[in-house]
């Protein structure tokens, strides 16, 4: 069940980073409705780094598991992460920079490295790191004084040519964010929960994500039982001599 199970966490990691990497990035439109962008504007943040351990669930078809994920970022340069099974044993580990994404499968020994870049230019999408980092920490990325804001008394939607955001009018939190190419094929749908205030931000402390690709789709929740901004981090990855290495294309 583990090495099923963590080749399944392997494709959804995968599949979620095409689903946001990948979809044409968020196009900005004019905004049609003055709104107060200093509270929209609140999860809206920056910060310099993340840890943060959670436990997590992930389901498809082919899997039904709990495990833990490890998660350390630097602003706009890497996000690492490391998912555990029973034991505490790592399945994989993964590198991201804003031109690499690099993945140490220990299930097979194999370590898989792609060159972002090459995989813009070849589907001509631009690539927007930070966004990808932002979502990861429950934080809004849309352009407040460009977006179109439609408001009720229940929730703010915040829409975007490929993403919408809706914020909680009550206390100007993100509870959930939406994303899908033209043609529906790829998707991925964030909801947030549990906030807590953090350096004057409001973070969610549980998340859940569902992500389609190819009519495929995979469900992970995760709820964060510690984390910290802001302070010194490491993110080891090395491959192992014995580990194949092969490339994504």
């Amino acid at each position: 069940m583990m090495v099923s199970g963590m080749k399944e966490i392997s494709k959804f990691f995968i599949f979620t980073l095409v689903a946001l990497l990948f979809i044409p990035s968020c196009s900005t439109q004019k905004a049609n409705k003055t709104e107060s962008l200093r509270k929209v504007s609140t999860p809206v943040w920056n910060f310099e780094t993340f840890s943060g351990k959670a436990d997590a669930h992930i389901q498809s078809l082919q899997v039904n598991q709990d495990f833990n994920i490890y998660l350390k970022m630097k602003s706009d340069s890497i996000i690492w992460v490391s998912f555990t099974g029973f034991l505490n044993i790592e399945g994989f580990r993964a590198l991201i920079t804003p031109d690499t994404l690099r993945i140490l499968d220990r299930l097979s020994n194999t370590a898989y490295e792609a060159n972002f870049q090459s995989l813009v230019k070849k589907y001509s999408i631009p690539l927007r790191f930070n966004e990808f980092q932002k979502l990861l920490i429950s934080s809004a990325f849309y352009k407040t004084n460009q977006s179109k804001m439609l408001t009720s008394s229940s929730e703010i939607v915040v829409e975007e040519k490929k993403c919408t955001f809706y914020i909680n009018p009550k206390n100007y939190t993100m509870t959930e964010f939406r994303l899908k190419d033209d043609a529906g094929i790829q998707t991925l749908k964030a909801n947030f929960g549990q906030h807590t205030v953090v350096k004057g931000h409001n973070f969610a402390t549980e998340y859940k994500i569902l992500t389609g690709f190819n009519h495929e789709e995979i469900s992970l929740n995760y709820n964060f039982k510690s984390y910290a901004f802001d302070e010194g981090i490491e993110t080891p990855y090395q491959v192992p001599a014995s580990f194949s290495v092969k490339s994504f294309r």
